[in-house]
This record gives C-alpha cells, sequence and structure tokens, in this order.
C-alpha cells in the first residue's frame, strides 16, 4: 500500500489525512499521517485492483521490506492513503503513478465496493477496479515501493484479499464484484 512511508515522504512534510466519523464523514479536520495511526483516528484509504482480461488474471504486488505495514506481505494491486483534501479518485490515481508508474485517465476506473478495515485505527477503503492491462509496465523508478508483482487467477486470489476485520458496504460485496468479474 502507498503508506509514505519511503525517502520521498521522509525529505518532505509528513502527509496529512482529513479525520473521518465513524460513519465515513469529515470532521472538517486533518493531520499528519503518524499522529492519525498513533491515535487511532478513522481516515480514508483506496486500492486498485487491476485485472488483465487478456490472462483473466488479478495482479498482485509484494509489499517492499521497508513498509511499516504489512512488509514483504502480498497486496491488492495498488493502494494508498487520501490525503487531506483530496478525493479517492485522484489518490487512486497518484498512487497508481508512484507505485506502478501507470497513468491512467479517470474514465479507467470503476469504483467497486467501500469497506472499513479496523485495526490500530480504521480505514474506510474504496476499492476501484481497472482492466487497463497493458499498461501495466512496472518503472525502475517506480519499484521500489514494490518488491515484486504476479497475475493470480481471480477466483484464487479473491478469499486472500478480505483483510482480517473487515467488514464491507454492502455486505454481500464478494457476490457484487464476481459481476464485474463475469463469473
Amino acid at each position: 500500500m502507498g503508506d509514505g512511508d519511503d525517502d520521498h515522504h521522509q525529505l518532505h512534510e509528513e502527509e496529512e489525512f482529513d479525520i473521518l466519523t465513524k460513519t465515513g464523514l469529515k470532521t472538517g479536520f486533518s493531520k499528519p499521517r503518524s499522529a492519525v495511526h498513533r491515535d487511532g483516528d478513522y481516515h480514508r484509504a483506496v486500492h486498485v485492483w487491476i485485472f488483465a482480461e487478456s490472462t483473466q488474471q488479478l495482479l498482485l504486488q509484494k509489499r517492499a521490506d521497508f513498509k511499516d505495514s504489512w512488509p514483504g506481505l502480498w497486496d491488492i494491486s495498488n493502494a494508498g492513503h487520501v490525503s487531506a483534501g483530496d478525493t479517492s479518485l485522484i489518490t487512486a490515481r497518484r498512487e497508481l503513478q508512484e507505485e506502478l508508474g501507470v497513468t491512467l485517465p479517470n474514465d479507467a476506473f470503476e469504483l467497486l465496493f467501500v469497506f472499513l478495515q479496523e485495526w490500530s485505527c480504521l480505514d474506510e477503503n474504496e476499492a476501484f477496479l481497472t482492466t487497463a492491462d497493458s499498461a501495466v509496465r512496472l518503472l525502475p523508478e517506480a519499484t521500489k515501493q514494490v518488491a515484486g508483482w504476479k497475475g493470480v487467477e481471480y477466483k484464487a486470489a479473491f478469499p486472500i484479499l478480505k483483510p482480517p476485520g473487515a467488514s464491507f458496504n454492502p455486505p454481500d460485496m464478494d457476490k457484487m464484484v464476481s459481476v464485474f468479474f463475469w463469473l
């Protein structure tokens, strides 16, 4: 996930996140990333699922070992926190460029579902789908945040992608997502 825990963010001012209510509404306040995670504040994140129509596979990334959450583990194609004042779509496009070196237009993203994930804080995650597999080419400068990537059959990947403790909106989102993948 684009956690902002790389050298780029250490050289610049710490990223700020909008603080949300338990129902996902903005409170009008923002805080630095480290304070949000330390204090357990509600905030927003995005996930981008890249589905390769040509191979019928979902692209997974292996997180770099230096990441502060889930280092060295396999994760969804791309993810990151929404910076204060940004929209989820702006963040999805930015994180895809930063982590995978891929630039796609707004209309290449389709909102799939929203899910809440509670761990040391609460992330309200918006999951987007793109089928732009021909555009995916990891660039050397983009790969410092990603240790590797692979495609896996969607049906095999989905059970391992539901984060522990996650609740989905809608609750039957696995059925809804199946429609998008023509299963």
